[in-house]
C-alpha cells in the first residue's frame, strides 16, 4: 500500500519550488531599471490621497482646496489617455499584420516587418538617386562658368628673394588681389628746358654728405715789366 507521505512530499516540493522561483523572479525584476515616465508625478493627487488617509481627517475646506488643486492638474491626463489609446491601436495593428502574413505562409509574420524596413530604406535611396541628375547639372554649370580674373597689385621692389616663399615673405593677402582691370598709365610730363641757373644733375639725397668740389688752382700772376729809368749825369 502506497504511503500518504509520497503525495504530501510531492505537493510540498511543488509549492516550495514555485515559491523559490517567484522570489528570484521578483528580485531580478526589481533590479531592472524602470523606463523614465513621459510625464512628471501627479503630486496634487498624492497630496489629496494622503489627506484623506489621515486620522482624524482634516477640515472640509482643506480637503476641498486639495481636490480643486488636483482637478487643475488633471487637465494633462487627457493627453496621457490619448497616448495610451494610440499605443494600444499600434499594438493591435502589429498583431493584425502578423496574423494576416501568417495566413499566406506559416512563419511569414516574423519576416514581414524586416522586409518592410528594407523597402523603406530602398525608397529613400531611390529619392537620392533621382536627384543625382539635378545636382550634376548644377555642378557642371558651376564648373563651366568663367572664373573672375585676379590681378596682382604692382610691386616696385620685385627681387629674386621676393619670389620665394618664406615666413618673412608670405603669400599676398586677399586685399592685395583686385578683380578690376589695372588703371591706364598716367602720361609722362615733358621736361622743361634747363636754364643757365639750373643744374643738369639731381642733387644727392640728404642722407649722403655733400662732397666739396676741388678748388681750381689760382693762376700765377705775371710780373709786369719794370720801366727802365735813365739816369742823367749830374752837371758839375
Amino acid at each position: 500500500m502506497v504511503s500518504v507521505l509520497v503525495p504530501l512530499s510531492y505537493v510540498v516540493f511543488l509549492f516550495g519550488s514555485l515559491a523559490i522561483f517567484s522570489r528570484y523572479y521578483r528580485a531580478n525584476q526589481s533590479k531592472k531599471q524602470a523606463a523614465p515616465p513621459w510625464f512628471p508625478k501627479h503630486k496634487s493627487r498624492d497630496i489629496y490621497i494622503s489627506l484623506l488617509s489621515l486620522d482624524p481627517p482634516p477640515p472640509r475646506p482643506i480637503l476641498i482646496a486639495a481636490l480643486l488643486r488636483r482637478a487643475m492638474d488633471d487637465i494633462g491626463d487627457d493627453l496621457w489617455e490619448r497616448f495610451q489609446v494610440a499605443e494600444k491601436e499600434l499594438e493591435a495593428e502589429i498583431v493584425e499584420v502578423v496574423g494576416e502574413a501568417n495566413t499566406f505562409q506559416e512563419g511569414y509574420g516574423q519576416q514581414v516587418f524586416g522586409i518592410a524596413s528594407e523597402m523603406v530604406s530602398h525608397e529613400r535611396w531611390k529619392e537620392v538617386y533621382e536627384k543625382i541628375g539635378e545636382k550634376r547639372k548644377v555642378e557642371e554649370a558651376r564648373l563651366t562658368s568663367p572664373l573672375p580674373t585676379l590681378a596682382l597689385s604692382p610691386n616696385q621692389h620685385l627681387t629674386p628673394s621676393s619670389l620665394t616663399l618664406s615666413p618673412s615673405n608670405p603669400l599676398p593677402t586677399a586685399a592685395s588681389l583686385t578683380t578690376s582691370p589695372s588703371p591706364a598709365p598716367a602720361p609722362t610730363p615733358t621736361a622743361a628746358p634747363l636754364t643757365s641757373t639750373q643744374t643738369t644733375s639731381t642733387p644727392p639725397p640728404p642722407s649722403t654728405p655733400l662732397k666739396k668740389a676741388p678748388t681750381p688752382a689760382t693762376p700765377a700772376k705775371i710780373a709786369s715789366p719794370k720801366k727802365r729809368t735813365t739816369r742823367r749825369p749830374m752837371s758839375p
